[in-house]
């Protein structure tokens, strides 16, 4: 088990294998007063691959301050890999959400202003003829 500093809000759990199955994980995280966080199980998958780190998501939990958490993994039957990994970070799923409602609005505001401009200068036209 170790102690580590985690982020309010919500927090995925990802399994940094080496290529294996994802084992059965049993996973506790407690807060610093004693109270336990609970885990929520993840009905799709997520998985991710960044500078030969690759993970694929097991969990979630619901942070809910800023602060010091014990977090102790416990491999079910048939075991992990003893190089495995549990990586704990904001999940990757909403990073892509917030840059695709971004575009959506970039593209609509780019729209709006073209529309603006070509509106200005077909009126400038207009009167310069009259």
């Amino acid at each position: 088990a170790r102690t580590i500093t985690l982020s309010e809000g919500r927090q995925s759990l990802y399994y940094e294998g080496h290529g294996e199955a994802v084992p059965v994980l049993r996973i506790t995280v407690t807060a610093a007063d004693g109270g336990t966080i609970p885990i929520e199980e993840h009905s799709g998958s997520v998985t991710y691959g960044v500078r030969g780190h690759n993970g694929e998501s097991v969990a979630g939990i619901a942070i809910p301050r800023d602060g010091r958490y014990r977090v102790a993994v416990t491999p079910g039957p048939g075991g992990a890999d003893a190089r495995a990994i549990l990586a704990i970070g904001p999940g990757v799923g909403s990073s892509i959400v917030e840059a695709l409602v971004g575009a959506i609005l970039l593209f609509i505001a780019a729209g709006a202003i073209g529309t603006v401009i070509i509106a200005v200068t077909f009126q400038r036209r207009r009167r310069a003829r009259a």
